[in-house]
This record gives C-alpha cells, sequence and structure tokens, in this order.
C-alpha cells in the first residue's frame, strides 16, 4: 500500500499592527510622587474649605504635564492658578445665586 502524500502546510504571515515609533509617548512620573502631590492637593483643598481648589488642580495637571512627553518633547502646563480661581469663583457665585432664587 503506497504511503498517503502528507498534509499541505499552510503559510501563515503574521503582519504587525500599527505600532507608536519610539520615542511617540513616554510618562515618566512615579506613584509616589503622584500621591504625594494628590494628597498635598487635597490637604490644601481641606484646610481652605476648598477655596483654593483651583490651585490644587493647577498643581496635579503640572505635575501631570511635567512627566509626560509627546515625540521627544515634554508637556508644559502654562495655565494659571488665579486666572482658574476667578472662573472658579464665577461658577461659585453663579451657583449659589440660581440656587437660592430656585428655593423659594
Amino acid at each position: 500500500m503506497p504511503e498517503p502524500p502528507p498534509p499541505p502546510t499552510a503559510a501563515v504571515t503574521v503582519r504587525p499592527g500599527p505600532t507608536p515609533a519610539d520615542g511617540d509617548f513616554r510618562f515618566d512620573g512615579g506613584a509616589a510622587t503622584f500621591w504625594g502631590t494628590a494628597l498635598l492637593g487635597l490637604v490644601i483643598t481641606v484646610f481652605t474649605l476648598g477655596i483654593c481648589y483651583p490651585f490644587a488642580v493647577v498643581l496635579m495637571e503640572r505635575w501631570r504635564a511635567k512627566h509626560t512627553f509627546i515625540e521627544g518633547r515634554q508637556l508644559k502646563f502654562t495655565g494659571s492658578a488665579f486666572g482658574l480661581f476667578g472662573r472658579w469663583l464665577l461658577v461659585v457665585f453663579v451657583s449659589i445665586s440660581r440656587l437660592a432664587t430656585f428655593s423659594y
């Protein structure tokens, strides 16, 4: 009896999917510095009864930008706490006035 022919072999070609180029995005922030910055922001917010919350937001955003690199260039956060503070006061004032108006 003759031997059966060997089964046909299938050639499998694996094509890698699109991958970002080296240095496209990098984040070098650590957990300890993140939690330390977050804790400092929380302390600032709690001890000022929320008045300095915009300063805590700017603190966290600066930390995030400081540790983020895109195409080898570091991000830079250019916002100011005072600019955000003015907007934040406006939102709080309008919210309180709206609540006072509709509570009667």
